[in-house]
């Protein structure tokens, strides 16, 4: 599913990790690592729809 196809649709955020240098989790600067998914999606454990991105600080 594209950034587009996602506007407007309820979308649940069942992982997000940020960048930790403590635990040696760093990922460019200081990004934060998302997944999405739809609540039907997750309901019917089609994890395969899951939506990945990430933001840059």
């Amino acid at each position: 599913m594209s950034r587009d196809e996602m506007a407007g649709k309820s979308m649940l955020l069942p992982a997000q990790f940020g960048s930790d240098s403590d635990a040696g989790m760093l990922w460019k600067d200081c990004s934060v690592l998302y997944w999405l998914i739809r609540p039907e999606d997750l309901t019917a454990r089609r994890f395969e729809k899951a939506i990945f991105t990430w933001q840059r600080c």
